[in-house]
């Protein structure tokens, strides 16, 4: 487990060198950290992060919800996605 104990109120101040992922439950967390480990992209690591997060807090994510993005591609302008829609109708 990465830090401190999931339940646990405190968390623990980090600083990454190369990178630094962040999410609400430790399993999503080690995914993208993982995929970060091996080159890939901060978008390539959100992604099943999110995934990880549908499964593992499904009451506070799923698959269809909102979707919020600051994305910084090299060498461009900051890029913001805004994901949320209303709801289908019955």
């Amino acid at each position: 487990m990465i830090g401190a104990p999931f339940q646990s109120p405190e968390r623990p101040v980090v600083i990454g060198e190369t990178h630094m992922v962040a999410t609400s439950h430790p399993e999503a967390s080690t995914v993208a950290l993982d995929i970060s480990e091996e080159g890939g992209t901060a978008v390539d690591a959100a992604l099943p992060a999110s995934a990880v997060l549908a499964v593992a807090a499904p009451h506070m994510t799923a698959l269809g919800g909102a979707c919020f993005v600051l994305y910084a591609p090299p060498r461009t302008d900051l890029v913001a996605l805004h994901g949320s829609r209303p709801p289908p109708p019955h």
